[in-house]
């Protein structure tokens, strides 16, 4: 599990999405350049071949008491030899209190944050409004019910609004558009 930095999700949304596989040094060093410390945990499963197996993964043994933020976790599996036969499975896992909710106009977006524990609106969130094109479309601050409106001028396709990250103290997360 590697956390994923606020900069990086568009790329990471597109990923996800089979959208953009694309990074000069490949997929894995996109891991290596765009994330924070990969942290690895090891399973051996004694299964025998075509059959299902499944294995815990505790993002808090990974990164400690408190894994807010967005990660990228990957499930690779050895050969009897310990070669790597490459990612089997990979996500973006979110751990955060942080709900948002966008709706989206031609030159606006209004996003809401508030708490999933509670659903209070959480106030003095920064939102960040992201483009195809992993350009910044527009920034603001939540207002005390938790809102913002963002205005941007998207006149290109590329830069069309993908996600929406908002951040609050040490707690990230985002909400992809499409």
């Amino acid at each position: 599990a590697a956390s994923v930095l606020p900069q990086n999700v568009v790329y990471m949304v597109q990923r996800e999405q089979q959208r953009n596989r694309w990074y000069w040094g490949g997929p894995e060093q996109a891991v290596k350049d765009l994330m924070g410390p990969a942290q690895v945990q090891t399973n051996r499963l004694a299964i025998r071949p075509n059959t299902e197996a499944r294995a815990t993964l505790s993002l808090r043994d990974l990164v400690g008491p408190e894994p807010r933020g967005v990660y990228w976790i990957e499930a690779r599996m050895l050969r009897a030899d310990g070669k790597e036969q490459g990612p089997q499975a990979q996500c973006l896992a979110v751990v955060t209190d942080l709900g948002l909710s966008a709706r989206l106009d031609p030159d606006s977006a209004l996003v809401w944050v508030n708490s999933l524990q509670d659903a209070r609106s959480v106030p003095n969130a920064e939102v960040t409004l992201y483009a195809l094109n992993n350009s910044e479309l527009a920034r603001g601050v939540t207002d005390s019910n938790g809102l913002v409106r963002l205005s941007f001028n998207s006149r290109h396709p590329e830069e069309r609004p993908l996600v929406v990250v908002a951040r609050s103290g040490h707690d990230f997360s985002f909400l992809p558009l499409d």
